[in-house]
């Protein structure tokens, strides 16, 4: 019963008027307004008020005329001037103080404010007249104030305030019998209460409106018309409260009323009935009904021509058709609405309704675009009709709602905190607000935003509370606060909240589907918490609840979640049961195709997990079609089955289908909404593919693209930071190192932005810093941040969790890589155990940390436990994936390698035998995982003896090998070295020698294309393990060369052209390791030509890039897969070929550093003057039989001869003179290992006792004087030394025959390299600028330490007090005054005391000449007592801080100012913290010293000249990092020597330089000089200090 409550004029009885004209004028006022006669009316008024200020009555009856003149303006729609009217009768009551008698006029005063659309003064009006009745008995006028009040606080949607007046109303009317009154207000209060989303109580008061419509009806106080629409809005209220079926009712009704009535001036209320109907039935899935009554609407609408009714039917057939899923269709209605409502206003609400709903169409098209636009328009529409309303906040929520769903965080968040703030000014604090607060929460929490969503969900949780709002939604409430605090990793607190979920909504809504769905959520948070056990619980309990529900779709949901559980658990059979149990279930629900799919997904999802690529594609293309019917190829559905398809296309190997799929399904994220994280995402998918297939520069792209538009959509988050450790993960793969720390560090900083240093994540970014500093070799860095790692997981997952094994297991790689096998194996099996407790001894976790402990006891040689372990591992495997599974037999085949290394060749036969028959059945025989386990057992052949079969193998593997990976790739140089052992062990040297040579070829093409962009310990890494192939070679040329060969056997066909060979390669790979790039980098990085930068550095990413190829030994890749990486390999080439001819144009120091040209010995000869000689010293390992090994897995226990290089040593000079024809004459020293002890021992002695040494000359000298082609010829030998010739002197050897030293006979000069003498300075490169340095302050206060002799060696490990040097300083001063005499041209600085700092030394500009003498220092190899001067094979993988081997670089240096302070307080013997300016110069940082023009460095400290030596490379200290550093000419010293012997051979050396410039000159005749002097005349004085260099 809708009606106008018309205004009414009550007058006091007696008017109080002083006189009768006045009563007489107002009456005849009064009766004109009556008759609607207003404008006649307001003349008599003024006339009455003009009587009534003569007669003198004004004071008491004025209020009324201007009162009655207002009303008269009212309704002549003047409300200007009716508010003007009634505002001077409020006065004029106040005046007189007649508000208690007057106080009708507030409610006419509001009600012209309403007309005024001035809600503030209505509100102030109505509540100024309810004021004056506040405490006085029931009134009619005081129920139709606050039923006023409410209409108006309802516009204004301030539904709580509303509700209160329309309750107060509705009991004053009921009081006063006002039943229609009653009525009206009991329909507002349900409708307010109904906003306020208390549909219970709603209920309760429409039920007690549907009781009083039945009294009017029997009173026949209303008719059958006004029953039709009471019915009809008693049905809108029911709908809006969710109540169906008595809305159904209620509208049915309300027809009934219709269609008895006559005439048509009811068919437009009929038309609403029909339309509300139309929408009951549809919610109440009646959509045939729905669809019957829309059209009947729609036809009566169009016969009354009402374009507003037609506009709404169209709306609402636009429902019915999206239910239908006839979306063309629906989208026609949906358009036809919005056309109608913009024709009749085009900024209506009904317009923002129109766009809202076409939004709803959109997203189910996703066409996300189009459903944001939607929104958008909706939002502005709602804020311009309805201001800072509970509408414009919902319509924000709903905005903020699809800004989530795609992934747009950043205006979700605005939108959301808009919305809230709204709902706040309106002091809405109902459903609405609340269901806006946890939806906030829930975007923090998916956006890693912890403590912001806590924050959200406490707001909430006390709202809920505060409204006593404690049902369902309250219980999940608790499920989600429990999920945030899993994320951020307090799981106590998470179980806790998870179980009073569980409690709240089992009370409220007892064992029903909510209780269902709490019981699956739970067992989902325990089983990724990898807690099965009680995730299987409450699974089981959720599948017994539903089945007692008869929910068949609840069970199959339940078994799907089983399926999963049990597979993780490593249940492998179970899972697929109730995986299969799922699907056969979903076939029997009432429309069961999309049921089906889903479980079929899943279904396939395992037969890819087990390796079943056949049978999961299967399942998938079945999903795809079920998807494309129910979805449509343009949906974020179909785009996840895409995915799925494409990762099994690539491990089937189809690599052509997987990025055309990925295409495809970029395309569609494309068109549903380019800018959201769904196309980030799939960026990054399809830049991962294209970095698996190696296409680096469009998966960088690709990368970079997903980042940014994720970064804009979403700010920093989690999910973000997890993206850079990926990008930085694929740079770490490439060897883009630098990229990868940029990247890494990035993560590590965005993910303590967000949830500080002591989250989970944190520790998953250290652990990936770790790993990165792993492979750089900073081991003492990677450690701690492993270390912190795992004491965050300690912290937040405990020592039980699978986090703490993972920081466990990371920690154990790094000690692994170290040499640290005791401790690397105690942390795998720490490991171990833990995921053993939490998984089984049957899962595939521990599975894996066994696996390393495994090979932890295979590296300690503890085979027994080593092999048990494996054998555990095959057998968890074998349950857990099935015997043929790939994991599987890729434990066996490292049960094949393993038994082959420890000599039990049979049963590694039989393993290999297994890995390859399994492979082929699996890939085919020409697949590369095939053919590198048949590669396995040919070189198994070769140790078992079984030279032709092993051939025959290994010869069936190179086309492929040639095809597929190149060949250049290091897997063909390693197969052709395979075959060349074979044909060498058959002594077939021809065909050796073509496979050796082949080997080498690669091993060269892989130093010309890497070797340039790797790191100082990368270079040392990748030399270690080329040097193997050089040093067979070596082996290989000797008995290949010889008649009769150092085995003791003939040879009829001796290849002397391999003598040429080695020469040329030990020339070629000499010193490999002295060229840095390091310092080209830095030099052309602080240049200032910016294309010449960005040049170079896109080389370095490319040479890294192309490093990666070449440098992994065996690409575990499928054969399409490794074409593909070839072809992407030929196009780096070729970008690098061409930019390094452009930088090369640009620079000239990249051209020289650069230089790829191999030199021969025909190239040196050519640079040789008569009497000129080089000599290459190499030493080589002898090739042969070393023993027997015993087949202990064989019941015969046959006897295998081993074929390899042994311990055995020879040394051979290789001599070239102008005379030179057939290549490089051979002289052998074949006592090698001896020169290295014993012989090397004997001339130590003699040196420091000062004896007569006349057996060294003989040993180390003689065959190389008495060659036929250096004796009488050679006065002049230019001694490139290799292995112990690098720790003596060779001019200090004592001829016994002619009792003169080599320095007498000939003249030698030490270099580096034979083909150093090719290369000579230019003359304008050379400055006159020199630096002095001695005797340094090594302490801040002055030590009372007694003054040495002269400089010293001193250990850092031991400590000690640093001496001072006078006589340093006397030196430097002495050299100085040399300079002064020699020419005005030379300039220097002589820093002495505090001024020889390690900072000065780091900061000089390339002096001609740098002196430095001071003390300096050596660490011998920790655990090889003895070592010093003795040949070692360095190993600087394993050299680290208080590891088995100290690092040579980090080994030696020179001690500075404040050096002796830093001494005392270097408690732990960290090298990686020396690299810092502490006044201890290690020879680690001397290598990046500004000496590239540095023409001499001397270094006047004792033992400067020693080092760890590695064969091939000289030595490892000072001497290297000065060559490394650009040095041309080094001084140094090979053992102690007094100031006295020093500073005379310092200052004839510079006296006679400085007058010829010729340095080794000059430097013979100071050795001559000090020899001559009768106290320094023996060898340990002058033959100390050597000179090396050009």
């Amino acid at each position: 019963m809708k009606r106008q409550v018309l205004l009414g004029l009550f007058f006091s009885v007696s008017l109080g008027l002083a006189g009768q004209d006045c009563q007489r004028l107002y009456d005849q006022a009064y009766k004109l307004y009556q008759a609607d006669k207003y404008d006649e009316a307001i003349k008599a008024i003024d006339k009455s008020l003009a009587t009534c200020k003569i007669t003198g009555a004004a004071d008491t009856v004025t209020h009324n005329f201007y009162r009655l003149k207002g009303l008269c303006f009212y309704y002549k729609e003047d409300y200007k001037q009716a508010k003007s009217e009634l505002l001077r009768s409020t006065k004029e009551i106040e005046r007189a103080d007649l508000n208690h008698k007057w106080r009708r006029v507030w409610l006419n005063l509001g009600d012209t404010y309403r007309k005024l659309n001035k809600a503030d003064s209505a509100e102030w009006s109505y509540a100024k007249g309810i004021g004056y009745y506040e405490g006085t008995p029931a009134n009619e006028l005081l129920a139709e104030l606050l039923y006023k009040q409410g209409e108006l606080l309802k516009e204004r949607e301030r539904y709580l305030e509303a509700s209160e007046r329309f309750f107060r109303a509705t009991n004053l009317y009921d009081s006063l019998g006002a039943k229609e009154e009653c009525y009206d207000a009991l329909d507002y209060l349900a409708e307010v209460i109904i906003e306020l989303q208390e549909y219970e109580l709603a209920r309760t008061y429409l039920a007690r409106q549907e009781k009083l419509l039945l009294e009017l009806r029997e009173q026949k106080l209303i008719d059958a018309k006004d029953c039709a629409i009471d019915y009809y809005y008693i049905g809108k209220n029911y709908f809006d409260a969710d109540d169906n079926a008595k809305a159904i009712q209620m509208f049915e009704t309300s027809e009934s009323f219709y269609a008895g009535l006559k005439g048509k001036e009811h068919l437009p209320e009929w038309l609403d009935t029909k339309i509300e109907l139309s929408r009951a039935y549809l919610d109440n899935e009646e959509v045939r009904k729905a669809d019957s009554r829309i059209n009947e609407a729609l036809q009566l609408a169009l016969s009354l021509k009402d374009e507003e009714s037609q506009a709404y039917c169209f709306y609402v057939m636009g429902d019915i058709q999206l239910a239908e899923g006839k979306l063309d269709l629906a989208e026609k209605s949906m358009l036809e609405s919005k056309r109608l409502y913009e024709k009749i206003d085009p900024g209506s609400k009904d317009v923002g309704q129109a766009y809202q709903q076409l939004a709803k169409l959109y997203k189910k098209r996703n066409l996300l675009v189009k459903e944001e636009e939607c929104l958008l328009t909706h939002v502005a529409l709602s804020k311009k009709n309805f201001g800072a309303t509970d509408s414009y906040a919902t319509a924000l929520r709903s905005l903020a709602s699809a800004y989530a769903a795609s992934g747009q965080f950043i205006k979700a968040e605005r939108a959301y905190l808009e919305a809230i703030s709204v709902y706040y000014a309106q002091n809405e604090a109902g459903m609405n607000y609340e269901s806006t607060l946890e939806a906030l929460g829930h975007l923090y929490r998916r956006n890693d935003q912890y403590d912001r969503a806590d924050s959200a969900y406490q707001l909430c949780k006390e709202l809920y509370e505060f409204n006593k709002e404690v049902g369902v939604e309250y219980g999940n409430l608790f499920y989600f606060m429990a999920l945030n605090n899993y994320a951020r990793g307090d799981f106590q607190t998470a179980i806790d909240q998870l179980q009073e979920s569980l409690t709240i909504i089992r009370a409220k809504a007892g064992k029903q589907q909510d209780y269902f769905d709490a019981l699956h959520q739970i067992a989902g948070v325990y089983s990724v918490n990898g807690d099965y056990v009680m995730a299987d619980r409450f699974y089981r309990q959720a599948l017994s609840l539903a089945d007692s529900l008869k929910r068949v779709d609840s069970k199959v949901v339940a078994l799907r979640s089983l399926g999963g559980l049990y597979f993780g658990w490593g249940k492998k059979e179970a899972a697929f049961r109730f995986k299969r149990q799922a699907l056969q279930l979903a076939r029997e629900l009432p429309l069961p195709s999309l049921a089906i799919a889903n479980a079929e997904f899943e279904l396939g999802a395992l037969h890819r997990l087990v390796f079943q690529f056949d049978s999961a594609l299967f399942f998938y293309k079945r999903v795809q079609t079920a998807y494309r019917s129910e979805f449509g190829t343009r949906s974020t559905e179909y785009a996840s089955i895409l995915y799925q398809l494409a990762q099994t296309y690539y491990y089937l190997g189809t690599t052509d289908s997987t990025e055309t799929i990925l295409k495809s399904r970029l395309e569609i994220f494309k068109m549903i909404n380019p800018k959201s994280v769904s196309m980030a995402g799939g960026l990054f998918d399809l830049g991962e593919y294209y970095g698996n297939v190696g296409n680096v520069k469009e998966a960088e792209k690709l990368f970079l693209q997903s980042y940014n538009l994720e970064s804009d959509l979403t700010g920093p988050t989690l999910s973000l930071a997890g993206k850079l450790g990926s990008i930085g993960w694929f740079h770490m793969n490439l060897g883009n190192y630098t990229d990868a720390e940029k990247y890494y560090k990035q993560a590590m900083a965005m993910v303590e932005s967000i949830n500080g240093k002591e989250c989970v994540q944190y520790g998953a970014r250290l652990n990936e810093m770790g790993t990165l500093y792993t492979r750089k070799g900073l081991y003492a860095k990677s450690e701690d941040l492993l270390t912190q790692h795992l004491r965050i997981q300690e912290r937040k997952g405990g020592p039980g969790s699978s986090g703490y094994a993972i920081a466990k297991n990371s920690l154990g790689s790094l000690y692994d890589v170290m040499g640290l096998e005791n401790k690397a194996l105690q942390y795998y099996l720490e490991a171990a155990k833990i995921i053993e407790a939490i998984y089984g001894r049957d899962s595939e976790g521990f599975a894996f940390y066994v696996s390393n402990a495994a090979g932890a006891y295979r590296d300690l040689k503890n085979y027994k436990k080593a092999d048990s372990l494996y054998a555990m591992v095959v057998a968890i495997r074998s349950k857990y994936f099935g015997p043929h599974h790939p994991k599987t037999i890729g434990t066996i085949s490292s049960l094949a390698l393993f038994e082959k290394l420890r000599g039990r060749y049979q049963q590694s036969s039989a393993y290999y035998d297994a890995v390859i028959e399994n492979r082929k059945r699996a890939y085919g025989d020409q697949n590369l995982n095939t053919l590198y386990a048949v590669e396995g057992k040919g070189e198994l052949l070769t140790k078992m003896g079984s030279y032709r079969e092993s051939v025959a193998l290994l010869q069936s593997v190179v086309p492929v090998y040639k095809a597929s990976l190149g060949e250049n790739h290091p897997s063909y140089s390693g197969i052709n070295r395979k075959l060349g052992v074979n044909f060498l062990n058959q002594r077939d040297f021809k065909s050796a020698a073509r496979y050796f040579k082949t080997m080498l070829d690669v091993r060269f093409f892989q130093i010309d294309k890497t070797f340039s962009s790797l790191t100082e310990r990368q270079r040392e890494d990748f030399y270690a393990a080329i040097k193997s192939d050089f040093n067979l070679f070596n082996a290989f040329a000797l008995i290949a060369s010889a008649k009769v060969d150092y085995l003791g056997k003939s040879n009829p066909t001796p290849d002397n052209g391999l003598i040429e060979d080695l020469y040329n390669n030990q020339i070629a790979t000499k010193a490999l390791l002295l060229s840095s790039t390091a310092r080209l980098r830095k030099q052309i990085i602080s240049g200032s030509d910016k294309v010449l930068k960005e040049k170079f550095f896109e080389w370095e990413k490319l040479k890294a890039q192309l490093a990666s190829y070449y440098q992994k030994g065996e690409a575990k890749t499928e054969e399409v897969e490794a074409s593909t990486k070839k072809a992407i390999r030929d196009s780096l080439e070729f970008q690098v070929d061409k930019l390094e001819r452009e930088l090369s144009i640009k620079s000239e120091r990249f051209a020289k550093a650069e230089d790829k040209k191999r030199y021969t010995w025909k190239d040196i000869q050519q640079k040789l003057k008569p009497g000129e000689a080089t000599i290459e010293i190499i030493r080589i390992q002898k090739y042969g039989h070393e023993g027997w090994t015993i087949d202990g897995s064989d019941p015969k226990k046959p006897r295998y001869a081993n074929h390899d290089l042994t311990d055995t040593i020879v040394y051979a000079a290789l001599v070239v003179t102008p005379q030179t024809l057939a290549g490089p004459e051979l002289v052998l020293f074949p006592e090698g290992n001896a020169m290295e002890t014993s012989f090397l021992k004997v001339y130590q002695n003699s040196i420091y006792q000062r004896e007569d040494d006349l057996q060294s000359y003989g040993r180390f000298w003689k065959p190389i004087a008495e060659h036929p082609s250096v004796k009488g010829k050679v006065k002049k030998i230019f001694l490139s030394p290799d292995g112990i010739y690098n720790q003596i002197s060779i001019n200090s050897l004592k001829n016994p025959a002619t009792r003169q030293f080599v320095v007498d006979e000939m003249d030698v000069q030490l270099v580096t390299n034979s083909k150093d003498i090719l290369v000579a300075k230019k003359a304008d490169e050379l400055n006159y600028y020199c630096l002095f340095i001695g005797n340094p302050s090594f302490y801040a206060v002055k030590k009372l330490a007694k003054n040495a002799p002269g400089t010293q060696i001193y250990s850092l490990t031991r400590g000690g007090t640093l001496s001072s040097l006078p006589g340093a300083e006397r030196e430097v001063d002495l050299i100085g005054d040399l300079l002064d005499s020699a020419s005005s041209s030379w300039q220097k600085d002589i820093l002495k005391g505090k001024e020889a700092t390690e900072q000065r030394i780091k900061t000089m500009d390339n002096p001609r000449v740098l002196h430095i003498a001071t003390h300096g220092f050596f660490e011998q190899s920790a655990g090889v007592p003895g070592t010093r001067g003795a040949v070692v094979e360095v190993d600087e993988s394993k050299s680290v801080a208080n590891g088995p081997q100290l690092n040579p670089m980090l080994a030696s240096g020179l001690f500075l100012g404040g050096g002796g302070d830093a001494l005392a307080n270097l408690k732990t013997f960290d090298y990686e913290l020396l690299d810092r300016d502490d006044g201890i110069l290690t020879a680690y940082e001397a290598m990046n010293l500004n000496i590239e023009n540095t023409e001499l460095v001397v270094l006047s400290a004792c033992e400067t000249g020693l080092g760890e030596v590695s064969n091939g490379e000289g030595v490892y200290g000072l001497q290297r990092a000065l060559r490394v550093a650009g040095a041309n000419s080094i001084v140094m010293s090979l053992w102690s020597v007094s100031d006295d012997a020093t500073m005379v051979l310092m200052h004839d050396f510079y006296k006679h330089w400085l007058a010829t410039g010729d340095k080794q000159a000059a430097f013979r005749k100071a050795q001559l000089a000090v020899r001559n002097t009768p106290q320094f005349s023996h060898p340990f004085f002058w033959s100390a200090f050597v000179l090396v260099g050009n």
